[in-house]
């Protein structure tokens, strides 16, 4: 029997490394997986479609530096 690694999603929204903050760290990772196809939430897919593109820009910026619950 095998291990399945799994990211459970940060209650910040924007937040792509799971530290509970959106901050520069999670722009540089959405950044340099731009435009990348078959992408995760840790690759900066916030939107989930697969790909992390101008969509997920616009929710990571829309969370940037905001009061996580």
């Amino acid at each position: 029997m095998g291990v399945i690694p799994c990211m459970v999603a940060s209650p910040c929204p924007g937040d792509v490394d799971g530290d509970n903050v959106t901050d520069l760290t999670d722009l540089a990772i959405l950044l340099s997986n731009f435009d990348m196809t078959g992408a995760t939430l840790s690759d900066g897919d916030l939107s989930g479609d697969g790909t992390v593109d101008l969509t997920d820009l616009a929710l990571l910026l829309s969370a940037f530096d905001a009061a996580c619950p």
